[in-house]
């Protein structure tokens, strides 16, 4: 079992190029899962023996201890790409974690500025000289157009209907 979550975790380092940081915390997530799979396996239990039960109860445990929905769905995650690599590796035959769903995130809603914040962000370029002119015809698009800051850097002049 060690061994199987070395060579991923040196498969995601050297093939895949994630960063340390990502390794980090794939091994982190893994090895808790790992450790979870032994508490319930015995200590020689071995990546042959990982079952979509197996991993169901794992999610139920992770619940149970109180983590948050992102730590949670990140821990599937991580224990699902271990699964894709273990069946392309010849480890397991079938996947069990191909019908693994993390829990359903809260969708945030974005952040606005109040009227008095975006008043104070208009009046913020100077309107002396181009740059400044410049400026505050972006932030004019930018607000009554209601671009995203992508959109608005993305604009060519030929983009412009002097006509409308």
């Amino acid at each position: 079992m060690d061994q199987a979550l070395a060579d991923f975790l040196r498969h995601l380092g050297l093939e895949k190029n994630a960063s340390a940081y990502t390794v980090k915390s794939y091994r982190e997530d893994l090895t808790q899962a790992v450790g979870f799979f032994r508490e319930r396996g015995g200590a020689s239990f071995r990546p042959d023996q990982i079952n979509m039960r197996l991993l169901r109860a794992f999610l139920a445990w992770l619940h149970e201890q109180g983590y948050a929905r992102t730590t949670i769905s990140r821990r599937v995650a991580a224990v699902r790409s271990w699964c894709r690599f273990l069946c392309r590796q010849g480890m397991l035959e079938k996947n069990p974690a191909d019908g693994l769903r993390g829990p359903k995130l809260d969708r945030k809603l974005p952040h606005f500025l109040d009227r008095n914040d975006v008043d104070r962000l208009l009046a913020s370029p100077s309107e002396e000289g181009a740059l400044g002119l410049r400026d505050r015809a972006m932030l004019e698009t930018l607000y009554s157009a209601g671009l995203r800051v992508s959109e608005l850097v993305g604009l060519d002049l030929g983009d412009l209907d002097l006509s409308d």
